[in-house]
Protein backbone atom coordinates (compact mmCIF):
# COMPACT_ATOMS: atom_id res chain seq x y z
CA UNK A 1 0.00 0.00 0.00
CA UNK A 2 1.63 3.25 -1.15
CA UNK A 3 1.01 6.90 -0.38
CA UNK A 4 0.23 8.11 3.10
CA UNK A 5 -2.36 5.46 3.87
CA UNK A 6 -5.47 7.58 3.29
CA UNK A 7 -8.91 6.19 4.11
CA UNK A 8 -9.55 5.50 0.43
CA UNK A 9 -6.24 3.64 0.02
CA UNK A 10 -6.88 1.49 3.07
CA UNK A 11 -10.36 0.50 1.88
CA UNK A 12 -9.07 -0.20 -1.64
CA UNK A 13 -6.21 -2.32 -0.28
CA UNK A 14 -8.64 -4.53 1.66
CA UNK A 15 -11.29 -4.63 -1.09
CA UNK A 16 -13.24 -7.88 -1.12
CA UNK A 17 -12.21 -8.94 2.39
CA UNK A 18 -13.89 -8.80 5.79
CA UNK A 19 -11.43 -6.03 6.68
CA UNK A 20 -12.97 -3.79 4.01
CA UNK A 21 -16.32 -3.95 5.80
CA UNK A 22 -14.66 -3.16 9.13
CA UNK A 23 -12.77 -0.12 7.82
CA UNK A 24 -15.91 1.13 6.06
CA UNK A 25 -17.65 1.07 9.45
CA UNK A 26 -14.65 2.54 11.29
CA UNK A 27 -14.24 5.51 8.94
CA UNK A 28 -17.98 6.21 8.95
CA UNK A 29 -17.95 6.45 12.75
CA UNK A 30 -19.97 3.28 13.32
CA UNK A 31 -17.28 1.53 15.38
CA UNK A 32 -16.70 2.80 18.93
CA UNK A 33 -13.20 2.05 20.23
CA UNK A 34 -11.97 1.82 23.84
CA UNK A 35 -8.17 2.05 23.99
CA UNK A 36 -5.71 1.17 26.78
CA UNK A 37 -2.46 3.05 26.12
CA UNK A 38 1.00 1.52 26.44
CA UNK A 39 2.51 3.99 28.91
CA UNK A 40 0.28 3.69 31.97
CA UNK A 41 2.90 5.54 34.03
CA UNK A 42 1.66 8.72 32.31
CA UNK A 43 -1.82 8.43 33.91
CA UNK A 44 -0.91 10.55 36.98
CA UNK A 45 -0.02 13.43 34.65
CA UNK A 46 -3.56 13.48 33.24
CA UNK A 47 -5.83 12.40 36.12
CA UNK A 48 -5.56 13.96 39.57
CA UNK A 49 -8.78 12.69 41.21
CA UNK A 50 -9.28 9.43 43.10
CA UNK A 51 -9.30 6.08 41.31
CA UNK A 52 -12.94 5.55 42.30
CA UNK A 53 -14.01 8.83 40.70
CA UNK A 54 -11.91 8.12 37.61
CA UNK A 55 -13.61 4.75 37.11
CA UNK A 56 -17.09 6.02 37.91
CA UNK A 57 -16.76 8.55 35.07
CA UNK A 58 -15.86 5.75 32.64
CA UNK A 59 -18.44 3.14 33.73
CA UNK A 60 -20.75 2.99 30.72
CA UNK A 61 -21.48 -0.75 31.06
CA UNK A 62 -22.39 -0.81 34.76
CA UNK A 63 -19.77 -3.47 35.52
CA UNK A 64 -17.28 -1.36 37.48
CA UNK A 65 -17.73 -3.14 40.81
CA UNK A 66 -17.35 -6.61 39.31
CA UNK A 67 -14.13 -5.70 37.50
CA UNK A 68 -12.70 -3.91 40.55
CA UNK A 69 -13.23 -7.09 42.58
CA UNK A 70 -11.88 -9.45 39.89
CA UNK A 71 -8.74 -7.35 39.37
CA UNK A 72 -8.17 -6.97 43.13
CA UNK A 73 -8.32 -3.17 43.15
CA UNK A 74 -10.51 -2.54 46.23
CA UNK A 75 -7.72 -1.15 48.44
CA UNK A 76 -6.73 1.51 45.89
CA UNK A 77 -10.10 3.15 45.19
CA UNK A 78 -9.50 6.06 47.55
CA UNK A 79 -6.00 6.75 46.27
CA UNK A 80 -4.90 9.08 43.49
CA UNK A 81 -3.00 7.76 40.43
CA UNK A 82 0.19 9.45 41.70
CA UNK A 83 0.11 7.17 44.77
CA UNK A 84 0.01 3.90 42.81
CA UNK A 85 2.73 1.52 41.59
CA UNK A 86 3.17 0.61 37.93
CA UNK A 87 1.24 -2.64 38.36
CA UNK A 88 -1.62 -0.89 40.13
CA UNK A 89 -1.79 1.75 37.38
CA UNK A 90 -1.87 -1.01 34.76
CA UNK A 91 -4.91 -2.60 36.36
CA UNK A 92 -6.63 0.79 36.63
CA UNK A 93 -6.05 1.37 32.91
CA UNK A 94 -7.38 -2.09 32.01
CA UNK A 95 -10.46 -1.59 34.20
CA UNK A 96 -11.15 1.86 32.71
CA UNK A 97 -10.91 0.39 29.22
CA UNK A 98 -13.23 -2.54 29.92
CA UNK A 99 -16.02 -0.59 31.62
CA UNK A 100 -16.55 1.66 28.60
CA UNK A 101 -19.27 0.63 26.15
CA UNK A 102 -17.44 -0.05 22.90
CA UNK A 103 -17.42 -2.32 19.87
CA UNK A 104 -13.64 -2.75 19.79
CA UNK A 105 -11.34 -2.93 22.83
CA UNK A 106 -7.63 -2.31 22.21
CA UNK A 107 -4.99 -3.22 24.81
CA UNK A 108 -1.41 -2.08 24.20
CA UNK A 109 0.93 -4.19 26.36
CA UNK A 110 -1.44 -5.11 29.21
CA UNK A 111 1.21 -7.24 30.99
CA UNK A 112 3.70 -4.46 31.81
CA UNK A 113 4.49 -4.13 35.54
CA UNK A 114 2.31 -7.16 36.41
CA UNK A 115 3.60 -10.33 38.06
CA UNK A 116 2.77 -13.77 36.64
CA UNK A 117 -0.34 -14.28 38.74
CA UNK A 118 -1.66 -10.82 37.89
CA UNK A 119 -0.93 -11.32 34.18
CA UNK A 120 -2.89 -14.54 33.96
CA UNK A 121 -5.77 -13.20 36.05
CA UNK A 122 -5.87 -10.02 33.96
CA UNK A 123 -5.95 -12.12 30.80
CA UNK A 124 -8.93 -14.06 32.16
CA UNK A 125 -10.77 -10.82 33.00
CA UNK A 126 -10.09 -9.26 29.57
CA UNK A 127 -11.28 -12.39 27.80
CA UNK A 128 -14.41 -12.62 29.96
CA UNK A 129 -15.55 -9.02 29.45
CA UNK A 130 -14.78 -8.84 25.72
CA UNK A 131 -16.41 -12.18 24.92
CA UNK A 132 -19.27 -10.70 22.88
CA UNK A 133 -17.12 -7.86 21.51
CA UNK A 134 -14.03 -7.38 19.31
CA UNK A 135 -10.64 -7.12 20.99
CA UNK A 136 -7.12 -6.34 19.75
CA UNK A 137 -4.07 -7.02 21.95
CA UNK A 138 -0.49 -5.87 21.36
CA UNK A 139 1.70 -7.94 23.67
CA UNK A 140 5.27 -9.24 24.14
CA UNK A 141 4.37 -12.03 26.59
CA UNK A 142 3.62 -14.93 24.23
CA UNK A 143 1.92 -17.04 26.91
CA UNK A 144 -0.47 -14.20 27.69
CA UNK A 145 -1.03 -13.57 23.97
CA UNK A 146 -1.75 -17.26 23.40
CA UNK A 147 -4.26 -17.32 26.26
CA UNK A 148 -6.04 -14.15 25.18
CA UNK A 149 -6.35 -14.43 21.42
CA UNK A 150 -8.10 -16.43 18.72
CA UNK A 151 -6.10 -15.02 15.79
CA UNK A 152 -2.61 -13.52 15.54
CA UNK A 153 -0.79 -11.14 13.19
CA UNK A 154 3.01 -11.45 13.22
CA UNK A 155 4.73 -8.07 12.93
CA UNK A 156 8.36 -8.12 11.79
CA UNK A 157 10.97 -5.98 10.02
CA UNK A 158 13.79 -3.67 11.08
CA UNK A 159 13.16 -1.48 14.17
CA UNK A 160 12.88 2.24 13.37
CA UNK A 161 13.19 1.45 9.63
CA UNK A 162 10.17 -0.57 8.46
CA UNK A 163 7.56 -3.04 9.68
CA UNK A 164 5.48 -5.72 7.96
CA UNK A 165 2.20 -7.15 9.26
CA UNK A 166 1.41 -10.74 8.26
CA UNK A 167 -1.96 -12.12 7.26
CA UNK A 168 -4.09 -13.28 10.24
CA UNK A 169 -3.45 -16.81 11.47
CA UNK A 170 -4.83 -18.96 14.28
CA UNK A 171 -3.08 -18.08 17.54
CA UNK A 172 -1.25 -21.42 17.53
CA UNK A 173 -0.08 -21.06 13.92
CA UNK A 174 0.85 -17.39 14.36
CA UNK A 175 2.92 -17.82 17.52
CA UNK A 176 4.58 -20.99 16.19
CA UNK A 177 5.45 -19.14 12.97
CA UNK A 178 6.98 -16.36 15.01
CA UNK A 179 9.02 -18.82 17.09
CA UNK A 180 10.12 -20.62 13.92
CA UNK A 181 11.01 -17.38 12.16
CA UNK A 182 9.18 -18.38 8.99
CA UNK A 183 5.77 -17.42 7.54
CA UNK A 184 4.41 -20.23 5.39
CA UNK A 185 1.63 -18.16 3.80
CA UNK A 186 4.04 -15.41 2.70
CA UNK A 187 6.93 -17.88 2.13
CA UNK A 188 9.14 -15.50 4.07
CA UNK A 189 11.96 -16.14 6.53
CA UNK A 190 12.56 -13.33 9.02
CA UNK A 191 14.90 -14.96 11.56
CA UNK A 192 17.96 -17.13 10.92
CA UNK A 193 17.25 -19.64 13.69
CA UNK A 194 14.08 -20.83 15.43
CA UNK A 195 13.64 -20.55 19.19
CA UNK A 196 13.86 -24.09 20.57
CA UNK A 197 12.10 -25.26 23.72
CA UNK A 198 12.95 -28.48 25.52
CA UNK A 199 10.57 -30.41 27.74
CA UNK A 200 12.03 -30.10 31.26
CA UNK A 201 9.80 -32.22 33.46
CA UNK A 202 12.40 -34.97 33.94
CA UNK A 203 15.43 -34.70 36.21
CA UNK A 204 18.37 -33.52 34.14
CA UNK A 205 21.84 -34.96 34.62
CA UNK A 206 23.28 -33.33 37.72
CA UNK A 207 26.11 -30.87 37.13
CA UNK A 208 28.74 -32.07 39.57
CA UNK A 209 30.78 -28.99 40.49
CA UNK A 210 29.25 -26.35 42.77
CA UNK A 211 30.17 -22.75 42.16
CA UNK A 212 28.41 -21.38 45.24
CA UNK A 213 26.19 -22.38 48.17
CA UNK A 214 24.28 -20.59 50.91
CA UNK A 215 22.85 -21.58 54.29
CA UNK A 216 19.42 -20.89 55.79
CA UNK A 217 18.91 -17.14 56.03
CA UNK A 218 16.27 -14.68 57.21
CA UNK A 219 15.69 -11.00 56.51
CA UNK A 220 13.06 -8.63 57.89
CA UNK A 221 12.22 -5.36 56.11
CA UNK A 222 9.52 -3.41 57.94
CA UNK A 223 6.53 -5.73 58.31
CA UNK A 224 7.85 -8.17 55.69
CA UNK A 225 9.91 -11.25 56.58
CA UNK A 226 11.76 -13.50 54.12
CA UNK A 227 13.08 -17.00 54.88
CA UNK A 228 15.65 -18.45 52.44
CA UNK A 229 16.34 -22.18 52.56
CA UNK A 230 19.91 -23.45 52.16
CA UNK A 231 20.92 -24.51 48.66
CA UNK A 232 23.56 -24.20 45.96
CA UNK A 233 24.17 -23.26 42.34
CA UNK A 234 26.35 -25.17 39.86
CA UNK A 235 28.86 -24.10 37.20
CA UNK A 236 27.17 -23.04 33.92
CA UNK A 237 23.75 -23.29 35.57
CA UNK A 238 20.90 -20.83 35.13
CA UNK A 239 18.52 -20.66 38.12
CA UNK A 240 15.20 -18.94 37.47
CA UNK A 241 13.17 -17.31 40.26
CA UNK A 242 9.38 -17.43 40.13
CA UNK A 243 6.69 -15.92 42.37
CA UNK A 244 4.30 -12.97 42.76
CA UNK A 245 5.27 -9.36 43.39
CA UNK A 246 6.23 -8.34 46.96
CA UNK A 247 7.21 -11.91 47.92
CA UNK A 248 10.97 -11.33 48.41
CA UNK A 249 12.62 -12.09 45.06
CA UNK A 250 14.45 -8.75 44.82
CA UNK A 251 15.37 -8.93 48.51
CA UNK A 252 16.91 -12.35 47.84
CA UNK A 253 18.87 -10.94 44.89
CA UNK A 254 20.19 -8.05 46.97
CA UNK A 255 21.30 -10.42 49.75
CA UNK A 256 23.10 -12.61 47.21
CA UNK A 257 24.72 -9.52 45.68
CA UNK A 258 25.85 -8.25 49.08
CA UNK A 259 23.66 -5.12 49.01
CA UNK A 260 21.65 -6.39 52.00
CA UNK A 261 22.94 -8.34 55.00
CA UNK A 262 20.72 -11.15 56.32
CA UNK A 263 19.52 -10.95 59.93
CA UNK A 264 20.20 -14.66 60.38
CA UNK A 265 22.54 -16.94 58.46
CA UNK A 266 25.28 -16.14 55.98
CA UNK A 267 26.59 -16.82 52.52
CA UNK A 268 29.11 -19.64 52.94
CA UNK A 269 31.93 -18.05 51.01
CA UNK A 270 32.82 -14.81 49.31
CA UNK A 271 32.57 -14.80 45.53
CA UNK A 272 32.30 -12.12 42.87
CA UNK A 273 28.73 -11.16 41.95
CA UNK A 274 27.60 -9.02 39.00
CA UNK A 275 24.11 -7.66 39.65
CA UNK A 276 21.62 -6.07 37.26
CA UNK A 277 18.99 -4.39 39.47
CA UNK A 278 15.27 -4.31 38.77
CA UNK A 279 15.21 -0.59 38.01
CA UNK A 280 17.83 0.49 35.49
CA UNK A 281 19.47 3.91 35.88
CA UNK A 282 20.84 6.04 33.07
CA UNK A 283 23.54 8.70 32.81
CA UNK A 284 25.26 10.85 30.18
CA UNK A 285 27.79 8.23 29.11
CA UNK A 286 27.60 6.89 25.56
CA UNK A 287 26.80 3.26 24.78
CA UNK A 288 30.15 2.67 23.03
CA UNK A 289 31.96 3.93 26.14
CA UNK A 290 30.32 1.46 28.54
CA UNK A 291 30.17 -1.58 26.24
CA UNK A 292 32.72 -3.26 23.98
CA UNK A 293 31.93 -3.63 20.27
CA UNK A 294 31.34 -7.38 20.60
CA UNK A 295 28.63 -6.90 23.23
CA UNK A 296 27.06 -4.04 21.24
CA UNK A 297 26.83 -6.37 18.24
CA UNK A 298 25.45 -9.30 20.23
CA UNK A 299 22.69 -7.19 21.81
CA UNK A 300 21.83 -5.41 18.54
CA UNK A 301 22.72 -1.96 19.86
CA UNK A 302 24.63 -0.73 16.81
CA UNK A 303 21.96 1.82 15.90
CA UNK A 304 22.37 3.59 19.26
CA UNK A 305 26.06 2.88 19.91
CA UNK A 306 26.93 6.59 19.81
CA UNK A 307 23.92 7.70 21.87
CA UNK A 308 23.95 8.74 25.54
CA UNK A 309 22.30 6.37 28.02
CA UNK A 310 19.84 8.99 29.24
CA UNK A 311 18.51 9.36 25.67
CA UNK A 312 17.71 5.67 25.19
CA UNK A 313 14.31 4.00 25.29
CA UNK A 314 13.45 1.64 28.15
CA UNK A 315 14.23 -1.44 26.04
CA UNK A 316 17.54 -0.05 24.78
CA UNK A 317 18.60 0.87 28.30
CA UNK A 318 17.64 -2.61 29.51
CA UNK A 319 19.87 -4.23 26.87
CA UNK A 320 22.75 -1.92 27.80
CA UNK A 321 22.32 -2.89 31.46
CA UNK A 322 22.40 -6.60 30.56
CA UNK A 323 25.57 -5.97 28.56
CA UNK A 324 27.23 -4.03 31.38
CA UNK A 325 26.44 -6.86 33.80
CA UNK A 326 27.90 -9.53 31.50
CA UNK A 327 30.98 -7.35 30.92
CA UNK A 328 31.95 -7.55 34.59
CA UNK A 329 34.35 -10.17 35.94
CA UNK A 330 32.27 -12.34 38.26
CA UNK A 331 31.37 -15.91 39.25
CA UNK A 332 27.60 -15.44 39.37
CA UNK A 333 25.48 -13.02 37.35
CA UNK A 334 22.15 -11.91 38.81
CA UNK A 335 19.47 -10.40 36.55
CA UNK A 336 16.38 -8.85 38.13
CA UNK A 337 13.61 -8.63 35.47
CA UNK A 338 15.86 -8.54 32.37
CA UNK A 339 12.84 -8.83 30.04
CA UNK A 340 11.21 -5.56 31.17
CA UNK A 341 10.57 -3.20 28.23
CA UNK A 342 11.93 -5.73 25.70
CA UNK A 343 9.87 -6.95 22.76
CA UNK A 344 9.70 -10.66 21.94
CA UNK A 345 12.62 -10.57 19.49
CA UNK A 346 14.80 -8.72 21.99
CA UNK A 347 13.88 -11.16 24.80
CA UNK A 348 14.84 -14.11 22.62
CA UNK A 349 18.16 -12.57 21.66
CA UNK A 350 19.03 -11.44 25.21
CA UNK A 351 18.26 -14.94 26.49
CA UNK A 352 20.60 -16.47 23.90
CA UNK A 353 23.38 -13.99 24.73
CA UNK A 354 23.15 -14.83 28.45
CA UNK A 355 23.02 -18.62 27.90
CA UNK A 356 25.97 -18.59 25.49
CA UNK A 357 28.02 -16.43 27.86
CA UNK A 358 27.49 -18.83 30.78
CA UNK A 359 28.42 -21.85 28.68
CA UNK A 360 31.53 -20.28 27.15
CA UNK A 361 32.84 -18.87 30.44
CA UNK A 362 31.67 -21.61 32.86
CA UNK A 363 29.81 -19.13 35.04
CA UNK A 364 26.35 -19.27 36.64
CA UNK A 365 23.35 -16.96 36.78
CA UNK A 366 20.19 -16.23 38.71
CA UNK A 367 17.29 -14.70 36.75
CA UNK A 368 14.18 -13.13 38.26
CA UNK A 369 11.39 -12.53 35.75
CA UNK A 370 7.62 -12.62 35.24
CA UNK A 371 7.70 -14.00 31.70
CA UNK A 372 7.02 -17.72 32.13
CA UNK A 373 8.09 -18.59 28.60
CA UNK A 374 11.41 -16.81 29.07
CA UNK A 375 12.03 -18.62 32.37
CA UNK A 376 11.13 -21.93 30.73
CA UNK A 377 13.61 -21.23 27.93
CA UNK A 378 16.44 -19.98 30.17
CA UNK A 379 16.27 -22.05 33.35
CA UNK A 380 18.05 -25.26 34.27
CA UNK A 381 16.34 -25.19 37.69
CA UNK A 382 13.84 -22.85 39.33
CA UNK A 383 13.64 -21.32 42.81
CA UNK A 384 9.99 -20.91 43.88
CA UNK A 385 8.95 -18.03 46.15
CA UNK A 386 5.77 -18.63 48.17
CA UNK A 387 3.98 -16.97 51.07
CA UNK A 388 1.78 -13.88 51.50
CA UNK A 389 2.83 -10.89 49.35
CA UNK A 390 3.90 -7.92 51.46
CA UNK A 391 3.88 -9.95 54.68
CA UNK A 392 6.01 -13.08 54.50
CA UNK A 393 7.89 -15.07 51.90
CA UNK A 394 9.91 -18.27 51.78
CA UNK A 395 11.88 -20.15 49.13
CA UNK A 396 11.54 -23.70 47.85
CA UNK A 397 14.26 -25.28 45.75
CA UNK A 398 15.93 -24.71 43.37
CA UNK A 399 14.21 -27.70 41.79
CA UNK A 400 13.51 -29.14 38.36
CA UNK A 401 11.75 -26.68 36.07
CA UNK A 402 8.78 -29.02 35.64
CA UNK A 403 8.29 -29.58 39.38
CA UNK A 404 8.72 -25.89 40.19
CA UNK A 405 6.29 -24.73 37.53
CA UNK A 406 3.77 -27.38 38.58
CA UNK A 407 3.84 -26.24 42.22
CA UNK A 408 3.54 -22.58 41.27
CA UNK A 409 0.75 -23.01 38.69
CA UNK A 410 -1.27 -25.14 41.09
CA UNK A 411 -1.50 -22.13 43.43
CA UNK A 412 -2.91 -20.13 40.49
CA UNK A 413 -5.32 -22.85 39.35
CA UNK A 414 -3.97 -22.66 35.78
CA UNK A 415 -2.67 -25.55 33.66
CA UNK A 416 -0.06 -25.57 30.91
CA UNK A 417 0.61 -28.07 28.13
CA UNK A 418 3.42 -28.39 25.58
CA UNK A 419 2.82 -27.38 21.99
CA UNK A 420 3.15 -30.46 19.78
CA UNK A 421 5.32 -28.62 17.22
CA UNK A 422 7.58 -26.21 19.11
CA UNK A 423 7.32 -27.69 22.66
CA UNK A 424 6.66 -24.17 23.98
CA UNK A 425 4.42 -23.95 27.07
CA UNK A 426 0.79 -23.09 26.28
CA UNK A 427 -1.98 -22.11 28.69
CA UNK A 428 -5.09 -24.28 28.65
CA UNK A 429 -8.35 -22.39 28.43
CA UNK A 430 -10.02 -22.46 31.85
CA UNK A 431 -12.65 -25.20 32.03
CA UNK A 432 -11.50 -26.89 28.81
CA UNK A 433 -11.31 -30.68 28.55
CA UNK A 434 -7.52 -30.55 28.75
CA UNK A 435 -7.63 -28.17 31.72
CA UNK A 436 -10.00 -30.44 33.67
CA UNK A 437 -8.05 -33.56 32.75
CA UNK A 438 -4.69 -32.15 33.91
CA UNK A 439 -6.13 -30.74 37.15
CA UNK A 440 -7.66 -34.10 37.99
CA UNK A 441 -4.24 -35.74 37.62
CA UNK A 442 -2.40 -32.89 39.38
CA UNK A 443 -0.42 -32.12 36.23
CA UNK A 444 -0.45 -28.33 35.98
CA UNK A 445 2.67 -28.21 33.81
CA UNK A 446 3.52 -30.94 31.31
Amino acid sequence: MGGKGTKEEVIKYFAGTENQRYFDMLYSGKVKVSFKPQKVEKIPEVFKESIKLLLEKSDERGIMNEIIEELGMEENLGKKPSELSGGELQRVAIAATLIKDADLYVFDEPSSYLDIKQRLNTARVIRKYTKEKMALVVEHDLILLDYLTDFVHVVFGTPAVYGIVSQPMSNKEGINSYIGGFLTMENMKFRNEPLKFVKKTAQKEQIKEKIFEWENMEKKLGDFKLKINSSEIMISEMVGCIGPNAIGKTTFAKIMAGELKPDKGNLRKKIKIAYKPQYVKSNEQKVNKVLKRKMINQLNLNRVSNEKLDGLSGGELQKVSIGITLSQEADIYIFDEPSAHLDVEEKINAARVIKNFLKENEKAAIVIDHDLMLLDFLSDRVLVFDGVPGKKGFTKGPMDVGKAMNEFLETLGITFRRDDQTHRPRTNKEGSVKDKEQKKKGNYYI
